[in-house]
């Protein structure tokens, strides 16, 4: 019965409206809906450009921590080899 009581209201609703009809012209619903579009768009634009600003300052980041893993790495290996250099001429020194 509510369904049916809230489809009718719905229905006498919607006639009014259609019956009388609205004040603005297509002009000012076409600039509305223009209007709408353009805030839509450029809401999309600065969406898109901050993620892209996020993903690029992302990348560079993990590029930047990729590029101190490797210097930590070679020089790790440097002075594995430095010891082993003078680990060697030391032995070679006591022979």
């Amino acid at each position: 019965m509510k369904k049916t009581v809230l489809f009718a209201a719905a229905a006498l609703t919607a006639f009014a409206l259609t019956a009388c009809g609205s004040k603005e012209t297509a002009a000012e619903t076409t600039a509305a809906a223009e209007t709408t579009a353009a805030a839509e768009t450029t809401a999309a634009a600065e969406t898109t450009a901050a993620a892209e600003e996020e993903t690029t300052e992302a990348a560079e980041e993990e590029t930047t921590e990729a590029a101190e893993e490797e210097t930590t790495a070679a020089e790790e290996e440097t002075e594995a080899a430095e010891e082993e250099t003078t680990e060697a001429v030391e032995e070679e020194t006591e022979a």
